[in-house]
């Protein structure tokens, strides 16, 4: 499933396009994801002046991703049957213990980012620099794809 704005349709063959206009768009996704990413890391509150960020984002993945599996296998565990069902037990049981470590790991990451972002208070911006900055890339990049018409 794609969203709409991630799909860009153009008229004839890709392979038919100059490889300058297949750079561009490509070019085009790159900027566009990295985008998508920043808006993310922004909506989150995750700051990249911060130098604990990388380790925070990392270790709040890590936790999430955990407690996904955990919830899937339980999930999995109460409907399946048989040989399945005790595969499962078993795999939920190589996974416990393991979110001690992963709630101290989040936990102290975020301290560490809470207790920066709290020493270093973000500036009064009304928009994120990387974002504006990402923008002005894509406006440009969709202006000089528009300028070479659709090969």
């Amino acid at each position: 499933i794609l969203a709409r704005d991630e799909v860009l349709i153009l008229p004839g063959q890709p392979d038919t396009a100059s490889p300058e206009h297949r750079s561009l768009l490509n070019t085009l996704a790159t900027l566009t994801a990295d985008r998508k990413e920043r808006e993310k890391d922004v909506r989150n509150g995750v700051r990249k002046d911060n130098p604990h960020a990388v380790q925070f984002a990392a270790a709040k993945r890590r936790y999430v991703q955990y407690w996904k599996k955990v919830k899937r296998l339980q999930s999995e565990r109460e409907s399946a049957k048989g040989d399945t069902r005790i595969a499962v037990a078993e795999e939920l049981r190589k996974l416990k213990g393991q979110d001690v470590k992963i709630g101290q790991d989040y936990e102290s990451a975020k301290q560490r980012y809470e207790a920066w972002s709290a020493a270093h208070p973000a500036p009064a911006k009304a928009r994120d620099a990387e974002l504006e900055r990402l923008d002005k890339a894509i406006a440009s990049l969709r202006e000089k794809i528009d300028a070479l018409g659709h090969e």
